[in-house]
């Protein structure tokens, strides 16, 4: 297996006979060194122990060497050096067996470092399952961390995108508005150039006096025209009360007018019936027609009542 450093804080390894590649992830690329660091130890002391391994078991006289300092082990097999990774101290020493040293000394020695060497491979191998099963308690923790970081990183996504349309809304408004600002400061120097031309010519003061003449004179016009028109309503009022007077005096003669015609009628059949002289006729003949010149003068009193009504008021000059 060989750990591989994907990134400054990501890192993987295969496990070939688990068909498995396994990932981590690290807060800060130190730590992902240190771990690749302790990777390649545990990695170099697992060799080591099979090559000891198998360098004992093809050796009649090995020697071994080992020295315990302050419970790490640091061993010498057959000239190869030990890892110190994680191995018990050994607090057994043999010393150096020439090579002329007797059989039964060889074979005691040969099933003492024979023994050395499985109690070191099974120090190593359950190192490495220790440190197997805490890699794959960090890969899931690693993986848990890696959803919550994608949840967040989608949210952050989503977040970065409305506040980039926000943005391009609100750049798009201070153009807008950048726009409008030139726009109305071309329209006030404008204008202030205008109030200064008017300021420096003399004819608006002379002109403003000739306005100002023409207003005070419309103003006594409008008074007059206001006191004119109270004047005429004053009138008016006075008219419609005249012309109701006359209309209740016209219905009064109209009344009176169908009264003596039935007199007449009424008199015109005595005077059939009873032969009247021509002097009763005459007077009935004049009274008649002096009742009907009454009625036209009050029919001439009143179109003109009428038309007095009918009239307008007089328009405002402007």
């Amino acid at each position: 297996m060989t750990f591989t450093k994907t990134s400054q804080k990501f890192g993987q390894w295969s496990d070939a006979r688990a068909n498995t590649v396994f990932g981590l992830g690290f807060p800060s690329e130190a730590e992902l060194n240190k771990f690749a660091e302790k990777f390649k130890e545990a990695k170099g002391a697992t060799r080591t122990a099979g090559s000891n391994s198998s360098g004992n078991s093809n050796s009649s006289a090995p020697a071994v060497n080992t020295v315990t300092t302050n419970g790490t082990s640091s061993g010498t097999v057959n000239g190869t050096t030990e890892s110190p990774l994680s191995t018990p101290s050994i607090g057994h020493k043999t010393p150096s067996v020439k090579s002329n040293s007797s059989a039964s000394s060889g074979e005691d020695e040969s099933k003492e470092s024979s023994g050395i060497s499985h109690k070191l491979i099974g120090n190593t191998e359950s190192h490495l399952k220790y440190e197997n099963d805490r890699l794959k308690m960090a890969l899931a923790q690693s993986s848990t961390n890696a959803k919550k970081w994608e949840t967040e990183l989608q949210t952050l996504k989503n977040n970065n995108a409305r506040l980039t349309a926000a943005l391009q809304e609100s750049t798009a408004n201070v153009e807008e508005w950048k726009k409008q600002l030139n726009a109305y400061k071309e329209e006030n120097i404008k204008l202030r150039k205008k109030v200064q031309e008017l300021e420096s010519s003399d004819q608006v003061t002379e002109r403003f006096n000739v306005l100002q003449q023409e207003k005070l004179t419309l103003d006594g016009r409008v008074i007059q025209l206001e006191s004119m028109l109270r004047q005429k309503d004053e009138d008016m009022a006075s008219l419609r009360q005249a012309n109701t007077e006359l209309t209740n005096q016209n219905q009064t003669l109209q009344m009176d007018s169908d009264r003596m015609q039935l007199n007449m009628q009424e008199l015109t059949s005595q005077m059939s019936e009873t032969a009247l002289n021509e002097t009763r006729v005459k007077e009935l003949s004049e009274l008649q027609q002096e009742l009907s010149d009454k009625i036209a003068d009050m029919n001439s009193l009143n179109i003109r009542l009428a038309a007095s009504l009918q009239v307008k008021p007089p328009a405002l000059d402007s």
